[in-house]
């Protein structure tokens, strides 16, 4: 029960993810809303619960340089872009041997012995994409580089006590220019919709700091969830920017042990 209650509070954590939200051409804000992931055991395939809440998140508008960090430093963060531009080609990750690998985002997650993935049937349901869909494998991916969050791995060690996903957020189809974003204002934006989660209890956030996986810097906050039934989880954000999206790790932990994990972490080249 307690490993149950531990995967639930994580996946219920992301819709709050989705950083930039929608805005209309006069850059005010609109209201966007999602729905919370299904929870599953690492070790069942078949035991998976959809949740139904339906939360409204909604990215604060910015109008000058000297706000302070809970209002964002930048307004451009929020205006729609001024020119529509064609997407990048997404191309999703894959795991193997145990390990995670993202050519497109040069990373790799190399998982110890007693950790198990998610199944590409689960991943699918994270994305709300009908596993009774009929297609081929590129029709498939291609539904899946339509998402404006793609959950690409989730990988759960099998005590219930750590849990990583592994994701891509296209903030160009949440509304946002890429180019006018930067790793440090997309967390500023994440922590705003986390402290507007209603059903969820963040608090004390560390700075945003930064690490390198190889030459890549990515910027990272850790923060505490105590609205779970597993008691106070350490939730850590991560994320660099890949084109017109930004790659995000989230790690959840009964400790606050961020760092022995990025020794699992790793470039491709």
């Amino acid at each position: 029960m307690k490993k149950f209650a531990f995967i639930t509070a994580l996946l219920l954590c992301l819709s709050a993810f989705s950083a930039c939200g929608d805005t209309d051409d006069g850059g005010s804000s609109k209201k966007s809303s999602s729905k919370s992931s299904p929870a599953y055991e690492a070790n069942d395939d078949d035991d998976i619960e959809k949740t139904t809440d339906d939360e409204e998140v909604t990215t604060e508008e910015i109008t000058t340089e000297e706000k302070t960090t809970e209002e964002i430093t930048t307004e451009a963060a929020t205006e729609a872009p001024t020119e529509a531009k064609e997407d990048i080609s997404f191309v999703r990750g894959r795991t193997e041997n145990n390990s995670y690998i993202s050519e497109y985002a040069n990373f790799r997650f190399d998982a110890d012995a007693d950790w198990t993935y998610a199944t590409e049937e689960q991943m699918l349901k994270l994305m709300g994409i009908a596993t009774s869909q009929t297609g081929t494998k590129d029709e498939i991916d291609k539904l899946i580089a339509d998402q404006a969050v793609i959950y690409d791995a989730h990988v759960i060690k099998n005590d219930g006590q750590k849990n990583v996903i592994f994701m891509f957020e296209n903030v160009r189809k949440e509304g946002a220019d890429p180019d006018a974003l930067n790793a440090e204002s997309f967390l500023q934006i994440l922590q705003l919709n986390l402290n507007k989660s209603p059903d969820e209890e963040y608090g004390n956030y560390s700075e945003i700091k930064s690490f390198n996986i190889g030459s890549d810097e990515y910027k990272y906050f850790t923060t505490t969830n105590d609205s779970s039934a597993a008691g106070t989880l350490y939730q850590t954000y991560a994320c660099k920017k890949v084109d017109d999206y930004y790659f995000g790790i989230i790690y959840t932990s009964a400790q606050d042990d961020f760092s022995s994990i990025t020794g699992n972490f790793s470039t491709i080249k």
